[in-house]
């Protein structure tokens, strides 16, 4: 009797020790920076870089200064700069925005293949 018990927890830790855990957190690369440096702010200047804030309670976004009221209007901005360079992107949302508004934005972004999209680090 002691035996299989023995046998059973063996088998239960190899399939632990086995088990991949985490397969969906390896496509999602994130520059989780503690707070934006005054170089990199002058960095951000730069036509580069697009840093788009997400609005709170549906009011649109912002991205370098400019106002876009609704997804559409940001996702033709994107879209059409990408068609002339690959920006580096940060992603960044008020205090009482819905998570899911941000995850809309990096989707938007990973899909039109911009290939440095980061979260801005709290200052």
């Amino acid at each position: 009797m002691h035996g299989m018990i023995d046998v059973v927890f063996l088998l239960l830790i190899y399939f632990l020790c086995t088990a991949q855990f985490g397969v969906l957190e390896k496509d999602v690369s994130a520059d989780l920076n503690q707070g934006i440096q005054k170089e990199q702010q002058e960095k951000e200047k730069d036509f580069d870089t697009q840093r788009i804030m997400v609005l709170a309670h549906q009011q649109g976004y912002q991205c370098n200064g400019v106002r876009y009221e609704n997804y559409e209007a940001l996702k033709h901005h994107l879209t059409r700069l990408r068609q002339v360079l690959d920006a580096r992107i940060i992603i960044d949302g008020d205090k009482s925005v819905v998570f899911q508004d941000i995850m809309r934005v990096m989707d938007l972004s990973t899909g039109l293949k911009f290939s440095q999209i980061s979260f801005a680090g709290k200052s």
